[in-house]
């Protein structure tokens, strides 16, 4: 961020760097539900009869939703939302999962044997004898990493949600290319999306890291 030609950095970006921020989706009130959502695989296509009955027999189900027994109203709002018809899942866990399953956004990218991978596509035995690195790991004795170290100082973190992917995959770049050219730094960061910087600040950090590798 600029300030009359002055840079400030962003109060909480050494928490982001490091993965320790949390979101309004890691905590936990009391009585709180967890909605799942399941999108129609026909385009703009309605689900107007569903058997859940198998559903609601499942430990913590509390309802599902789904355009034949919500009402027109309720089924507006959503679509105008979503453009698609969803089926709504509620179910109350004894912990919350940030869960994807689909490698879309790359922020829970991690290493594994020098290799970066997106976690939520990964079943829990393959990792089983390789070696797994996480943002957690990249500290050492307290001290940031110095691609922590060069996206905080270039503020290449905003909302932080990317950022710890972001890292994570320059990491695995940085340790197979020391001295990657921008479209090589492009092409490693392409399974990371970043809706808040357009990536300017992100592929000046990578350079910077790299010259002073």
């Amino acid at each position: 961020m600029v300030y009359v030609g002055k840079s400030y950095p962003i109060h909480d970006a050494l928490d982001k760097a490091t993965g320790r921020t949390v979101y309004a989706g890691d905590m936990e009130l009391k009585g709180m539900l967890h909605m799942a959502v399941l999108f129609s695989k026909i385009p703009h296509g309605f689900v107007k009869k569903l058997d859940y009955s198998k559903a609601m027999e499942l430990p913590g189900v509390v309802d599902v939703l789904y355009y034949g027994n919500t009402c027109q109203k309720e089924h507006n709002r959503y679509h105008s939302q979503y453009r698609q018809d969803l089926i709504h899942t509620g179910r109350i866990f004894n912990q919350h999962v940030r869960f994807v399953g689909e490698g879309e956004c790359g922020a829970c990218t991690v290493i594994i044997d020098g290799e970066a991978m997106h976690s939520c596509l990964v079943l829990a035995c393959q990792p089983e004898g390789k070696s797994v690195l996480t943002i957690e790991g990249l500290e050492e004795n307290g001290e940031l990493d110095k691609i922590q170290k060069i996206f905080i100082e270039e503020i290449a973190i905003q909302c932080g949600y990317c950022t710890t992917g972001m890292i994570m995959s320059t990491k695995a770049l940085l340790m197979h290319n020391p001295h990657p050219t921008e479209t090589e730094i492009r092409n490693a960061l392409a399974g990371n999306i970043c809706r808040c910087s357009g990536y300017t600040q992100i592929l000046r950090a990578v350079k910077k890291t790299s010259e002073e590798a």
